[in-house]
């Protein structure tokens, strides 16, 4: 009887705290909702007044950040707070978190679309145009794609400009650090011609190639992020095999990073084991983290074992 009791008075506790905890969440939303009428009625007027509506925000994402209604919903109003506070950084610092952490209908497209617009701001092009182009390719029905495809460059002009580039580098007239000048110029209008045209027949080589002038130009933290997004976008096209060998290599060799390189050399020789450069990748595997001179060592036993 006793132990009844005690099960009833802990599931009754147990169900006074749910009550209380919803009545907590909804007088916050109440408080939020107050404070946003508040900005609204004075930011044209008092500097700041973004400030209590912020840190209440953050108060509702600390303690209820599973709640998938509302706190995607409060992220995205966080960064565009920002946005129209001109603070660039801490507006995509909000976008990021809803765009890696949710996936809302509503809100998701909303985010690439002020993500694109942010980084216009900053007048980084190649990003907005990439923000602009992931938007029409996962949402394409929202209404934000119709606004997105009219904020992208026009293909002909694309394709005028790369084909200019592609002229410029391969200029035997000029010395050839002026050529090795233009490849970062050439990286980003070949992403942005994929963001643009993501269909197009050549867009994986274009992308691909796209890295290996990033890596060119000892960029390999962007050769990586670019050799990524073929994998990613294109993972049944050629390319994607040599843009998986070539980020392990670079997080191998370039960018010291022998735990990315592990993953990416596993991940090659489970898709491709058969493959002319599996025992490559096998070898880098094996050997991580051994210097130069310990691999030299290995490579001269190997080949003392063959006479």
């Amino acid at each position: 009887m006793r132990r009844f009791l005690l099960i009833s008075m802990l599931g009754m506790f147990a169900l006074l705290s749910a009550c209380q905890a919803d009545k907590d969440q909804t007088a916050l939303k109440k408080e939020i909702g107050d404070l946003e009428k508040a900005y609204e009625n004075k930011k044209a007027k008092e500097a700041a007044s973004h400030l209590p509506l912020v840190a209440k925000y953050n108060e509702y994402l600390d303690k209820y950040p599973d709640d998938k209604a509302m706190t995607p919903r409060y992220l995205y109003r966080v960064a565009s707070i920002y946005y129209k506070e001109y603070q660039m950084d801490n507006a995509l610092a909000f976008l990021e978190k809803v765009l890696n952490n949710y996936d809302h209908d509503e809100v998701s497209p909303r985010s690439l679309m002020l993500k694109g617009k942010v980084y216009q701001e900053q007048n980084n092009i190649t990003q907005s145009i990439i923000a602009f182009g992931e938007l029409i390719r996962k949402y394409p029905n929202h209404p934000a794609a119709e606004e997105a495809k009219k904020l992208l460059p026009d293909e002909k002009v694309l394709q005028n400009k790369i084909a200019k580039l592609e002229t410029m580098i391969e200029d035997t007239t000029v010395a050839e650090e002026l050529n090795r000048g233009a490849y970062p110029q050439l990286s980003a209008a070949y992403i942005q011609y994929v963001a643009t045209l993501p269909d197009a027949a050549d867009a994986p080589e274009r992308l691909y190639k796209a890295g290996k002038y990033y890596a060119a130009s000892r960029n390999f933290a962007n050769a990586v992020d670019t050799w990524k997004k073929v994998m990613d976008q294109y993972p049944k096209s050629g390319y994607a095999k040599n843009a998986l060998f070539e980020a392990a290599y670079s997080y191998e060799n370039i960018l010291k990073n022998p735990e990315e390189a592990r993953k990416m050399y596993e991940m090659f020789l489970k898709k491709y084991p058969n493959d002319n450069l599996a025992p490559s990748a096998k070898f880098s595997l094996d050997n991580l983290g051994k210097s130069a001179d310990e691999l030299l060592n290995i490579i001269q036993e190997k080949n003392k074992g063959k006479e």
